[in-house]
C-alpha cells in the first residue's frame, strides 16, 4: 500500500497501478542479511568500513573489501557459524536464524530479525555471558546490541550471549580448531555462541541486566532450551524472560595461524578492543521509497506525441511546444516525434507531421524541397520574409530583450512563440508565394 504520487490518493495493499500501458508491481526485498562488516577497530572508525565475511562462500555485501584495514594489528575476522554443514551462505542464514524469535513462533526465523541491524562490540568493559558448559555467568570482552535503525541510537538495546565452552577453560575465547570456512588448517575461531534478548525489547541495558540477574541466580531460569525458545512458546520455562535471536554464531580468524601447530600460535587471539562488527538485514519497502525506471520504445505510431493512438492537431501542437521549449519531452521519446529521422526535433518534423495529418503531398511543405528564391529584410523594428514559392514553415531563434508587437502572415498561417524560438507554420495546402512581416520593439 502507499500513495499515488500523481494525485496524492492512497492505494491499497497489493495494488498494481497501470500507466501508459505498463502495470507496475513492487515487491519488497527478501528477508535476508544484506551485509557483514566492521565499522570500528582499535584506531576508531574505519573509513568506508571493512568487509567481514567469506565472499567466496557466497556471503553478500562487502565480503573481503578493505579487509586490510579491519584490524590495526593486521588480523582479519569473518562473521560466520561454527557448524561445518552450513558454512556456505545459502545454508548459513537459515541455520543461524532457524529459531529466531523462538521455536514455534509463526513470526520467527529470519523475518523476526527484519528490519533491525545487530552489532558485536569488543570493549574494555565487555558483558556477561552464560557458559552453557559450566552453567556459570562469566565476564567476556563482547557486547551484543540490537541497534534497530542505525541512525537512531535511542532504539538500541543490549542482548546477552550464551556460549559453548569447547576448550573447557571456563572462558569465552579462541578454540584451537579449524573453521568450516577454511580452505587449509589455518583459520581458528572463537567458541560458538548464541544470542538472546529480553522479551520486552525495551531500549537500553535494563533488559540485559535483568537476564544476567535471572541466569546468575538460576542458570535454568530459561529452561533446558534457552538457546531455542522464548516466553509462552513450546519448550519455554515458566516465567522465562529470554528469547533467542541468533544461534551457533562465531568469529573466524582468517589465516590467523596453523591450528595443528604445537605450540598453537596465532596473529590475534580475539578481535582487538574497539572493534565493532555489524550484521545488516534487508529492509521492507516504505511509502517514502521511490522506484524509477525507463523503458525503450519498441512499438509506436510515428508522430503520435500524446500516445492516444491517433494523429491529429493535438500532436502537432504538442510537437510545436516541445520544439519551442514550452513542454518537457523525455529523451527516450524522441523517436516518436522525430518524423524525418535525423535525431533532432525542429521545424522540419513539424512540417512533415502536418503533411501526414493534412494529407499534403511530399512536393509541398516538405523539408526536402528547397526554396527557389527568398528575400529576408531586417531592421531595428521588423523582419520581412518574401518567397516566390510556398514555404512550409519557418523557425526563428532569438536572443536578447524584445517584444513582438505584430505578425503579418498570409492567410492560413499560424505563429507560435517560446522563450527563444518563434515558429511560423503554413497550415494550408496552397503553394503560392509567401510574404511575412514580424514587427517588434
Amino acid at each position: 500500500s502507499g500513495v499515488d504520487a500523481s494525485d496524492g490518493s492512497e492505494v491499497g495493499v497489493y495494488s498494481s497501478p497501470v500507466f501508459d500501458g505498463i502495470q507496475v508491481t513492487v515487491s519488497g526485498p527478501p528477508n535476508d542479511f544484506k551485509d557483514f562488516y566492521a565499522t570500528h577497530n582499535a584506531g576508531g572508525a574505519i573509513a568506508g568500513n571493512a568487509g567481514a565475511s567469506a565472499d567466496y562462500n557466497g556471503y553478500p555485501g562487502m565480503g573481503r573489501d578493505n579487509m586490510g584495514n579491519q584490524q590495526t594489528n593486521g588480523s582479519t575476522w569473518f562473521i560466520t557459524t561454527s557448524n561445518g554443514d552450513n558454512k556456505n551462505y545459502e545454508d548459513f542464514f537459515p541455520y543461524v536464524t532457524r529459531y529466531s524469535g523462538g521455536y514455534g513462533n509463526p513470526a520467527g526465523g529470519m523475518q523476526y530479525l527484519i528490519p533491525d541491524d545487530y552489532e558485536f562490540r569488543f570493549t574494555e568493559t565487555g558483558s556477561k555471558m552464560l557458559n552453557r558448559t559450566t552453567r556459570l555467568v562469566v565476564d567476556t570482552p563482547l557486547e551484543i546490541w540490537n541497534v534497530g535503525v542505525v541512525a537512531d541510537p535511542a532504539d538500541d538495546f543490549q542482548l546477552m550471549g550464551l556460549f559453548n565452552d569447547s576448550n573447557a577453560d571456563g572462558a569465552w575465547n579462541m578454540y584451537q580448531d579449524d573453521s568450516p570456512i577454511s580452505g587449509a588448517s589455518n583459520d581458528p575461531y572463537m567458541e560458538a555462541f548464541y544470542v538472546v534478548e529480553h522479551a520486552d525489547r525495551a531500549p537500553g541495558t535494563a533488559g540485559y541486566e535483568a537476564m544476567v540477574a535471572a541466569l546468575t541466580a538460576d542458570p535454568a531460569a530459561s529452561g533446558a532450551y534457552e538457546w531455542a525458545t522464548g516466553p509462552g512458546l513450546p519448550l519455554a520455562a515458566a516465567g522465562q524472560i529470554t528469547r533467542v535471536v541468533l544461534l551457533n554464531m562465531t568469529f573466524a580468524n582468517w589465516n590467523g595461524g596453523d591450528v595443528t601447530a604445537d605450540p598453537f600460535v596465532v596473529d590475534a587471539a580475539i578481535p582487538e578492543t574497539g572493534t565493532i562488527f555489524r550484521m545488516v538485514t534487508t529492509k521492507p519497502n516504505t511509502p517514502e521509497d521511490i522506484f524509477q525506471f525507463n523503458t525503450i520504445l519498441t512499438n509506436y505510431m510515428l508522430g503520435d506525441i500524446n500516445f492516444d493512438g491517433f494523429l491529429n492537431i493535438v500532436d502537432v501542437v504538442m510537437l510545436i511546444n516541445v520544439v519551442l521549449g514550452n513542454l518537457e519531452f523525455q529523451t527516450e521519446l524522441i523517436p516518436v516525434a522525430d518524423i524525418n529521422g535525423d535525431g533532432l526535433l525542429n521545424i522540419y518534423d513539424i512540417i512533415q507531421l502536418v503533411n501526414i495529418i493534412m494529407g499534403y503531398t511530399d512536393e509541398f511543405l516538405s523539408r526536402t524541397e528547397t526554396v527557389e528564391e527568398i528575400d529576408i529584410g531586417l531592421s531595428e523594428t521588423s523582419i520581412q520574409i518574401n518567397a516566390q514559392n510556398g514555404i512550409g514553415g519557418i523557425e526563428i531563434h532569438t536572443k536578447g530583450d524584445y517584444i513582438i508587437t505584430e505578425f503579418i502572415l498570409p492567410e492560413g498561417w499560424k505563429y507560435y512563440s517560446g522563450p527563444s524560438i518563434v515558429i511560423l507554420l503554413n497550415m494550408t495546402g496552397q503553394s503560392s508565394g509567401s510574404k511575412i512581416q514580424i514587427n517588434y520593439q
